[in-house]
């Protein structure tokens, strides 16, 4: 049997790390961790994360708190309230508890959490019985960036038994949590009713499955790099859309992955596998004067003529109404910022709001049009037609779409260059506003 050694956390710390930020539960799992923080050398704190979900919560933050001053390590309590509303009990805590760990951490700091090769062959078998892609067969990953530093499992190579052993040798305590000895959590009753009768026939049941999750990140990372590969090629050299005929030559299942893998570059969560594949289908089988919408909680894909747009599920705001002075710069809502140059010949403020049905504007040399056509006709896309900056005179007559198109009277009225400019605000997480960045016609 091996055990545990302060070198299995030294050769897996970053390059540049700092302090060693032990999250401490008090169980018998991180109390063995504390303990080999310690012997790594290096500075170690204590973090603990007091759930309040049982009677005994106050207890093992009075415990922790007596183990941190006996081995003379600063322990930081931290009350989280999480809430069953928010995916449920369990991963409503568990996000609460990495967003606190992760407000205590200073630069390059290491966060350690006592998770081992049980917990990754337990994690494993509960995202296949929910149906789980390959992607979550990764399970628990050994280690990520986490603000300002990075959060580290150096204990996944170990068994629970050889950790067992290893506070045995080294007569470490450490307080049990009773919720996991019933049965009522998904993770309490596999780890209580299913490991054991799987073990029992299998006895190397734990070694293959996290040999399972090694494989499949390694599998993960090569598919990850082809496709994004594939998707720069798409591309080209420039940043947003993707061209629509590109993809839709590709085979379905290339379809798909090319899609999960673009939505991962934007930082959202992918829709569930019927979500994805009822959007592929619209996406492919919509006419060229139509616009589907592949749409899920985290954002949403949509076809605009020859291009796929990646766009956010909840749009920001904009203002009714605004007025705007020479040499003012004013923002537009969350969607960037409006400047006029302080050279402009008007002195009287100009009214800026989104358009409305009834408006028109004229292109040089052509009968006034009501803005829909003039959007078509530019190639505007549905989803900015309502959110574009329309400017207004003092008798209420537009001037300019800014983005899209300034009328002839208005640059009559402004001379050249001192139009109003949009800035259009890069878009979180990396989306796709949509090509509305035209020279003014």
């Amino acid at each position: 049997m091996k055990l545990p050694c302060a070198a299995d956390i030294i050769r897996v710390l970053p390059p540049g790390s700092h302090t060693l930020v032990v999250a401490f539960s008090g169980g018998p799992d991180s109390s063995a961790l504390i303990h080999l923080a310690l012997r790594t050398e290096r500075a170690v704190r204590a973090v603990h994360i007091h759930h309040g979900l049982c009677p005994q919560a106050d207890d093992w933050a009075d415990y922790c708190q007596r183990v941190c001053n006996a081995l003379g390590v600063d322990l930081h309590i931290e009350k989280i309230s999480p809430n069953a509303q928010d995916g449920g009990i369990e991963a409503s805590a568990r996000a609460l508890r990495y967003a606190a760990i992760q407000a205590t951490l200073r630069q390059n700091d290491c966060v350690l959490t006592a998770h081992h090769a049980d917990d990754q062959a337990e994690t494993l078998l509960l995202r296949m019985l929910r149906g789980t892609g390959p992607q979550g067969l990764i399970g628990i990953q050994p280690q990520r960036p986490l603000g300002k530093g990075w959060l580290l499992r150096p204990l996944l190579g170990f068994t629970r038994a050889e950790l067992d052993a290893y506070r045995q040798r080294h007569d470490i305590n450490g307080v049990d949590d009773p919720s996991n000895k019933t049965a009522k959590a998904e993770r309490s009753y596999l780890r209580e009713r299913v490991m054991p009768a799987l073990t029992a026939r299998w006895p190397a049941a734990i070694a293959h499955l996290n040999r399972l999750s090694q494989w499949a990140a390694e599998d993960t990372e090569v598919l990850e790099n082809l496709l994004d590969a594939r998707l720069q090629h798409m591309r080209g050299a420039g940043e947003g859309p993707l061209p629509f005929a590109l993809w839709a030559a590709e085979s379905p299942a290339m379809q798909r992955a090319l899609l999960r893998r673009w939505i991962a570059w934007a930082g959202w969560r992918p829709p569930s596998g019927k979500q994805l594949e009822a959007g592929r289908r619209s996406l492919l089988a919509a006419s060229h004067d139509r616009q589907p919408l592949l749409t899920w909680a985290d954002g949403c894909i949509g076809r605009h003529q020859q291009w796929l747009y990646r766009l956010p599920a909840k749009w920001p705001a904009i203002p009714a109404t605004m007025c705007l002075r020479p040499g003012q710069t004013l923002a537009w809502g969350d969607m960037g910022w409006i400047e006029w140059p302080a050279t402009a010949p008007m002195a009287l403020a100009l009214r800026i709001r989104p358009p409305l049905s009834g408006d028109k504007l004229a292109y040089p040399g052509r009968p006034r049009q009501r803005l829909k056509e003039c959007f078509r006709a530019s190639g505007v896309p549905p989803w900015w037609r309502a959110r574009l900056p329309v400017v207004l005179d003092e008798q209420d007559e537009v001037l300019a779409v800014l983005g899209i198109h300034l009328t002839e009277r208005g640059d009559q009225r402004w001379g050249a260059g001192n139009a109003p400019i949009w800035h259009v605000k890069s878009m979180p997480h990396g989306g796709d506003w949509g090509t509305v960045a035209m020279a003014n016609e």
